[in-house]
Order: C-alpha cells, then structure tokens, then sequence
C-alpha cells in the first residue's frame, strides 16, 4: 500500500517506536493520527510537531469505548482509515516467585495482558471494521503492523509475563489473516530487540552496553526510525502478510 494520500492511526505515537513510525509516515505524505495515553496537552504538542494536520489523540487503550471514540475522531477528521501502527505497550520485570520462593501476585500480569494485548487487539478491532468500509485500490483496503518483541522468542528471566503478551501479537497473525481472507486487509507484526527508546530508559546504561556488545552487527542498541522503517517496508509490500519480522541485529537473549 502506498501511504501517500491514506490515512495513518497510530497508537503509542507520542514516543519511542510509534513516534518515528509516525514521522516516517508523516514524510510519506499520509495523513496521521498519533494515539497517547495523555495528558491530553503533551499529546497535542507532539502532534503539532510532527505537522500541522497531524491529529492528536488522548486515550487508554485498556478502554473500548476511549479507543472507538478514537478511530471515530480519525473518520470524520479525514474520512477513511487505511494504516494502524501498534507500538503502545508496558514492560515490567515480574518473577513468578517472590524472594522467598512464594508465588508473586498476578497484577503485573494481569497489566501487561491489559494494555500490549487486549488494548492492541480492541485497537485492531476497531481499524479493521473502519477499513472494511474502503474500497479495494488493487486489493487492498488496509494494513496492520503490530509490535512484538524478541522476548516473545527468547525472553529472559524476569520476562515471563511480558514475554506472554507478545507472543500472543505474534500468535494473533496468522488466524486473524485468515479470516480477513479475500477483504483486502492484511496483518504483520514488527520483534524488535533491544532499541533505544524512552521506554528502556529505567535500565542500567552498563547492562544496556553489555547487551549492544552481545549484537553480532551492528554492535548497538536500534534506532527508532529503523524500526519505522521496518514497519514502513511492510506497509508498501502488498505480498507480505501474517509475517513476523525480527529486527534486532542478530541478537539472541541468553
């Protein structure tokens, strides 16, 4: 799909992965639409600066109503929704088992499957039944790109709950292609690895430096606009569809 001319919604736009996804996205002459958690004030800075017709919204993912209200606003800014980019998401280190080997309690778990995978499957939900409402240019009436992660893949201690969260993203693909069959809607999905952004921010510089020195090629952590990139290569390739991509320098956790 090309994503000149097309409209672009965007959920956790106002940072890190999905924000870079949005300026490349902005660059490609799209029309975006960044969705924050809020407050509502920085979610509208960050929309003004990406460009004046980018609109900013202000909801939480964790809720139905917020996120339809949402994708509605996009309809009646710009008339149509053809592209969503999902990188809203948490991460926080849980164990299943406390200091003294007791079970920890499921709070943690019960967050992260909230927010990266409910809140990202009602963001889905509610695109895909705007998309269906366009019609077919050589295909095609929509593309989703979600965003995983490689601990999906090889998660690490500390990772299980988190780790769960993101497989589902990967795990959802395929049946959800499958039965948007023939529609003209297409779904991929992004597993970085370790990346520069504000939401690795709270881990120690020198663990972060022994993972970059851990990376066959390049030897850093990724670049956001890489990952927009990524998501962008997946966008325009109409033949790729219920696909998880890596992107992640060649990295394995161990």
């Amino acid at each position: 799909m090309d994503p000149r001319g097309k409209t672009a919604f965007v959920s956790g736009g106002t940072s890190g992965l999905g924000l870079a996804a949005a300026r490349l996205l902005v660059a490609k002459q799209a029309n975006v639409a960044v969705l924050g958690v809020g407050p509502v004030a920085e979610v509208a800075e960050v929309a003004a600066s990406l460009g004046p017709g980018v609109l900013g919204l202000a909801a939480d993912i964790t809720d139905p109503a917020a996120v339809a209200a949402a994708v509605d606003a996009v309809i009646e800014r710009f008339g149509a929704l053809h592209i969503n980019v999902n990188t809203a998401g948490v991460m926080t280190p849980a164990n299943l088992l406390d200091e003294n080997d007791r079970p920890n309690d499921l709070s943690q778990l019960r967050a992260m499957i909230e927010v990266n995978l409910i809140g990202t499957y009602a963001v889905i939900g509610q695109c895909v039944a705007a998309m269906l409402r366009n019609p077919a240019e050589d295909g095609e009436r929509g593309v989703i790109v979600n965003t995983a992660s490689i601990a999906a893949l090889d998660g690490t201690p500390g990772q299980a709950p988190y780790a769960t969260t993101k497989a589902g993203l990967i795990a959802l693909m395929l049946p959800l292609a499958r039965e948007l069959a023939g529609r003209g809607i297409r779904i991929n999905t992004v597993t970085p690895g370790g990346f520069d952004t504000p939401m690795n921010a709270w881990i120690p510089r020198d663990y972060l430096d022994s993972v970059s020195a851990q990376i066959p090629n390049p030897q850093r952590l990724g670049h956001a606009d890489e990952y927009a990139a990524m998501a962008l290569a997946l966008i325009e390739n109409s033949y790729a569809n219920a696909t998880s991509v890596r992107l992640d320098g060649g990295y394995r956790m161990s």
